[in-house]
């Protein structure tokens, strides 16, 4: 789409509509179409600021849209250059539209272009959602939205387009993109990663291995189950083994009795303790067996009390 700096004049672009004419008319327009909108903006307040100009007015209300694909950027009638000294209000009231304006102006702060890019993207997210983030049924409940509320991500927009949008609605002016990178943000994601390109195997050189098949994720991840399985039972054998050789030390010994129920409940207490110590220690952070890791830990501690316990009432 093409953007003007200009005042639409009647005739002379076929018949155009504001952007807020069309949201109420037909709804919220599809992401692809206001991704190419948000790229006449971009382009159409990149030469603005260059010219030392900053809009402070940008809603779809001032945004034009025409048969032939023009986007005009309309209505400077309180725009001001970065020299002047005007303030931001007149006769005690703030100039422009509260629920598009920058929260630095609401603090006092002089205008900048990072103030247009705020209210670029107020604009976007109501043009694709069909909704303004900010406003409010009270007068002064739209700016406190402005000043402190983050809105839900948008759910119409594409990845690219919507993480333009969040970024743009940043609340310090520092922490929103530039239009350059807003323009990169887009035509980027528009590209598409670039193909990779390969050489045939006939004009491979002599001697060149060939190039290893991508390694699916999945396959890692299985890879790594696979030790971290092999692990544990590994550690939960070895403290049977240990458990067992204790036990019949402990009959020779005359410490205890040799009763099979008593070394089966040591084999159990013993395993278990081995193997949830195990995979908290190999499955850090991840869930085992359906088992969270919290749940994990406090089972691993009542086996090892009741481990203490037997060993403390000399069952073995």
């Amino acid at each position: 789409m093409r953007s003007d700096l200009v005042v639409h004049r009647s005739g002379d672009i076929g018949s155009p509509r504001s952007s807020g004419e069309r949201l109420r008319a037909d709804g919220p327009l599809p992401a692809p179409q206001v991704a190419e909108v948000a790229v006449a903006l971009l382009t159409a307040l990149k030469a603005a600021h260059a010219a030392g100009v900053v809009h402070r007015d940008l809603k779809p209300a001032n945004v034009m849209l025409a048969a032939d694909d023009h986007v005009l950027l309309t209505d400077f009638g309180i725009a001001m250059h970065e020299t002047d000294t005007r303030g931001l209000t007149g006769t005690g009231t703030v100039i422009g539209s509260v629920e598009y304006m920058a929260p630095e102006r609401l603090k006092g702060v002089k205008d900048h272009g990072s103030g247009d890019l705020f209210s670029l993207g107020v604009t976007l997210y109501e043009t694709v959602e069909g909704v303004s983030p900010f406003r409010r049924d009270t007068l002064t409940a739209t700016p406190a939205a402005v000043a402190v509320y983050d809105p839900p991500p948008p759910k119409r927009a594409d990845p690219a387009l919507a993480r333009l949008i969040t970024a743009l609605l940043a609340k310090e002016p520092e922490d929103r993109p530039t239009v350059d990178s807003a323009l990169a943000m887009l035509r980027t994601a528009a590209a598409g990663p670039p193909p990779r390109r390969r050489a045939p195997k006939s004009q491979l050189p002599v001697g060149t291995p060939p190039e290893p098949l991508p390694v699916q994720p999945g396959q890692r991840a299985g890879e790594g189950r696979i030790w971290r399985l092999i692990a544990t039972l590994l550690c939960t054998v070895i403290a049977v083994v240990l458990a067992v050789v204790d036990h019949y030390h402990g009959v020779e010994t005359g410490r205890i009795v040799n009763e099979p129920g008593l070394l089966l409940l040591y084999i159990f207490a013993t395993a278990t303790c081995a193997s949830l110590a195990a995979t908290l220690f190999f499955w850090r952070g991840q869930s085992t067996y359906g088992i969270s890791p919290r749940v994990r830990v406090g089972l691993l501690t009542l086996a090892l009390l009741l481990l203490l316990g037997q060993r403390a009432g000399g069952l073995w």
